[in-house]
C-alpha cells in the first residue's frame, strides 16, 4: 500500500496559526527548537506551541494535544524537546 502523504507544517511561534492540519496524515516540523524556547499548551482553539519568553503561541487550530502522536511530527532534532513530546 502506498504511504499516505500529507502536508508538513513549519511551527513558528511568531508566525501564523496552523489551519487545516489533519492529524491522520500531516506532520508538524518543529525545527531545531530547544525545550527552553517551546512550551506545549492545550488551548480552547487547539494545541499550541508557546515561546515562554515572548508569550507568542502558534496554535494548531481545531486539533487537541491528545490527537497528536509521534507520527504527527517530522523528526524532532532537539533531544530534550523530543523526550518531552
Amino acid at each position: 500500500a502506498a504511504a499516505v502523504t500529507g502536508t508538513i507544517y513549519q511551527v513558528v511561534t511568531s508566525g501564523p496559526d496552523i489551519v487545516g492540519f489533519d492529524p491522520a496524515k500531516d506532520k508538524l516540523n518543529l525545527g531545531d527548537v530547544s525545550v527552553h524556547n517551546f512550551i506545549v499548551v492545550d488551548t480552547a482553539e487547539g494545541v499550541g506551541f508557546r515561546n515562554p519568553w515572548s508569550g507568542e503561541t502558534a496554535i494548531v487550530k481545531g486539533v487537541s494535544l491528545s490527537q497528536l502522536t509521534i507520527d504527527s511530527f517530522a523528526p524532532v532534532i532537539n533531544d530534550h524537546l523530543r523526550q518531552d513530546l
